[in-house]
């Protein structure tokens, strides 16, 4: 970066990688309000449930099947682009350039290979192509890993990508209680529900620790590929910015203020609130989901007990939920678990210990 001064640098496309039910929806809506931002809402999602020739799932969710030539790789290399992919006629478009950045909010289990996805949940409905090469799950599960996702490292580098996760006693009960009354309010109107019968295989929080060690690890390839950034560029902050929920809610100015210093774009005060309308970015079969995020006005912190909060589910599901929290409890916990016990007398290994925006 010899030559260019970070004030000078424009920002990269960013990219907020997260799980199901971790505030992302409030994120969303929060940065629609910036003015030099456009938003772009799970793109990956309509070609996972579409294409013809990029599949991942064997239970897939119906969409429009406008989609069905286009593959991830080829969204990207738009949103690389800052433009917002668009089909029309059957043609893959990018919206015209209008100066903005785009800020964009993937599930990550949305960006793993179907490879990938075959080795991390053998139990589950993800299918990979026959004859392809098996991905090799890190060993112990924080392991330096190789690419998990199905773009070139080349196109991996042209964002900058950040983190977001929620408690799972939180996030869990969310999403089974979302799902249910979204099936429920569809199967009112007698539409078929089109979310997959496999739900447990959506909670990701193990996808999300794979990808953040995968850009956050200095010895992976995608910190020891030869090139992909653009010196004019703001380069990939290191460690990745990782939010908790818990803090964006609790502290929304103090958390955007220093997330957005560490992706290179102007913190703005209109991020904090916004009107009260519909959300085009929401206009999906399980729209239902995004209610309460569609009906905000601003960031709501969650003061239940955890307690509280996983008993919002019905009772039938309970032990599903409570088993699926204590599967997933070590992906959240590593991060809050290393920061507490940080000791700078010691060299550490782990690359999350700073990560955290607070």
């Amino acid at each position: 970066m010899s030559g260019t001064s970070p004030t000078s640098m424009k920002a990269k496309p960013v990219i907020l990688w997260c799980h199901p039910r971790s505030c992302s929806s409030a994120l969303v809506r929060s940065f629609r309000e910036h003015p030099n931002i456009k938003v772009a809402h799970e793109p990956l999602i309509p070609i996972l449930g579409s294409s013809n020739i990029d599949l991942i799932y064997s239970d897939r969710i119906p969409f429009d099947l406008e989609w069905r030539d286009v593959t991830r790789v080829d969204a990207a290399q738009l949103l690389a682009e800052n433009k917002l992919p668009r089909v029309e006629d059957g043609i893959l478009r990018g919206d015209e350039d209008d100066g903005k950045s785009v800020f964009i909010k993937e599930m990550a289990q949305s960006a793993f290979s179907a490879e990938a996805m075959v080795a991390i949940r053998p139990e589950s409905t993800f299918q990979a192509p026959e004859g392809s090469a098996a991905y090799s799950v890190p060993d112990p599960v924080d392991a330096t890993p190789s690419n998990p996702t199905v773009f070139p490292v080349e196109l991996l580098k042209k964002f900058t990508h950040t983190f977001l996760i929620r408690e799972p006693a939180r996030a869990i009960p969310s999403c089974y209680r979302g799902v249910s009354v979204s099936d429920a309010e569809r199967a009112s109107q007698g539409i078929e529900s089109r979310f997959s019968s496999d739900l447990a295989a959506w909670i990701s929080y193990r996808e999300l620790r794979i990808l953040y060690n995968f850009i956050a690890d200095p010895k992976s390839e995608f910190n020891t590929a030869p090139g992909g950034e653009d010196e004019d560029f703001f380069p990939q902050p290191q460690p990745p910015p990782l939010i908790d929920a818990d803090d964006l809610t609790r502290d929304p100015a103090k958390v955007l203020e220093g997330y957005c210093e560490k992706i290179g774009i102007p913190f703005d005060p209109r991020l904090l609130h916004w009107n009260l309308e519909p959300v085009k970015e929401f206009d999906l079969p399980w729209r239902f989901i995004y209610r309460e995020a569609e009906e905000s006005t601003g960031f709501t912190h969650d003061n239940r007990t955890l307690q509280e909060a996983i008993k919002t589910v019905h009772e039938s599901q309970l032990g599903t939920v409570n088993m699926l929290i204590d599967k997933h409890r070590e992906d959240y916990d590593i991060y809050i678990s290393a920061e507490l016990s940080l000791d700078e007398s010691e060299p550490s290994t782990s690359f999350e210990l700073l990560a955290k925006i607070k």
